[in-house]
């Protein structure tokens, strides 16, 4: 008795679904169904503050070098963080260039790299 109800509903789901009614291949049914529906938004990582610590600072400046793709020059690391200036990460790059933590790359234009 039962297999015989289930092979009923089995039965009257697969004409309900080929009734052209519910299929709507052109989305004219379905494109008001009251829903607001947002596009997916992208995450934009936001910038750190730069550290107030030195060694902290360094640190920080430090991996950015480690993740940069080529050198970079002061202003270019300045601008991976907010709230700093470049002439402030420039003295941080050249204490990282005597602690050899860093390398100076270029001599007209002066980059670094980790």
């Amino acid at each position: 008795m039962l297999v015989g109800s289930i092979h009923g509903v089995q039965r009257r789901m697969l004409v309900d679904f080929q009734r052209p009614a519910y299929q709507d291949p052109k989305g004219a049914v379905m494109a008001d169904l009251g829903l607001d529906v947002a596009a997916p938004t992208v995450a934009v990582a936001a910038k750190p503050a730069c550290p107030e610590r030195l060694a902290e600072r360094a640190t920080a400046v430090r991996q950015v070098l480690l993740l940069a793709d080529r050198p970079l020059s002061a202003e270019q690391v300045a601008r991976s963080f907010t709230g700093v200036r470049a002439a402030t990460v420039d003295e941080v790059l050249e204490m990282l260039v005597i602690m050899g933590q860093a390398r100076q790359v270029g001599e007209d234009v002066v980059a670094y790299a980790a």
